[in-house]
């Protein structure tokens, strides 16, 4: 019987060995020490190696658990596999990165900011095409190279927001507004609807209080610090960023539906009013109205 495991440990090892040099052009060698945690650890899930482990351990393992004392050894050999193809990759991906970087580093600077700037229109096109592992490979791709790069970090965090991996896109959005950007408007905003939508509320209120305070012009973040007041039961503060929100865009009706529901609920019957007129002006088949109309009479 061992005489058998060991025939099918070398069968492994050759069918490794032949997967390795067939998809040699597909390994992507990346720096993982210059990307997010979570980026390290789905690409060494996703190496054909540990694809072959996984579908080894799947057909073998009901079997194997049958035969008692030999499964102990066979755990030990499969570690001993495991180990070897992630060794085999490891070293792999090393000397494809030295080859990549050093060709890199021979560009001049304005071939390395074309370079970029293709990658990334790629990266974006792919996520707008909602092509998020495509994109997600495009954007590390870039980080690898310039690890720096806000946009590609901030295209990033939009991709895994899209696909609704709410961690991922976190940090991300953290990386560029903790260590690389913290004035970046923009990518405080996306953080905080990374938060709301994994119901961090209170954290992604101080996002958007973070984003409004650096550009206060932009109604959407008082509505968006609005909604995350009024989820967190604080009326009077909620009514205070959708009157800023108003007062950058007097004739959205979403924004006065919200001032006129915020107004009603606070007991502020002016307020109320004047929204209720503001929105029959600008959107007189709204079907709320006649309940609104209703509502403010009996404040």
């Amino acid at each position: 019987m061992l005489v058998f495991w060991i025939i099918m440990l070398i069968v492994a090892l050759v069918v490794l060995s032949a997967i390795i040099a067939r998809h040699r052009a597909a390994l992507v060698a990346l720096d993982v020490s210059s990307i997010p945690r979570a980026q390290e650890k789905q690409m060494k899930t996703e190496l054909v190696a540990a694809r072959l482990v996984r579908n080894i351990q799947r057909t073998t393992l009901t079997t194997l658990q049958k035969m008692g004392p030999v499964y102990t050894g066979w755990v030990a050999v499969q570690k001993g596999f495991r180990d070897l193809a992630n060794h085999i990759a490891d070293q792999h991906r090393t000397m494809q990165w030295k080859e990549k970087w050093n060709e890199w580093r021979g560009r001049s600077r304005g071939e390395r900011r074309a370079h970029l700037l293709a990658l990334l229109d790629t990266a974006d096109q792919a996520r707008r095409a909602e092509n998020f592992d495509e994109a997600e490979k495009k954007y590390i791709e870039i980080i690898t190279l310039d690890p720096r790069n806000v946009n590609a970090y901030l295209g990033l965090g939009k991709s895994y927001f899209r696909a609704e991996k709410w961690q991922e896109a976190e940090e991300a959005l953290r990386h560029v507004v903790e260590t690389l950007d913290t004035g970046h408007e923009r990518a405080w905003g996306f953080l905080g609807r990374t938060l709301k939508a994994s119901g961090k509320w209170a954290e992604a209120t101080a996002a958007f209080g973070r984003a409004a305070a650096l550009d206060d012009s932009l109604a959407k973040r008082w509505v968006d610090l609005g909604e995350c007041y009024e989820t967190l039961g604080n009326v009077e503060k909620a009514k205070s960023a959708y009157q800023k929100a108003a007062e950058k865009e007097p004739h959205n009706p979403k924004i006065l539906d919200h001032l006129i529901e915020i107004s009603i609920i606070s007991g502020d019957k002016s307020l109320a009013s004047q929204a209720l007129a503001d929105l029959q002006t600008v959107n007189p088949e709204n079907q709320k109205l006649g309940e609104w109309v209703e509502r403010i009479r009996n404040l």
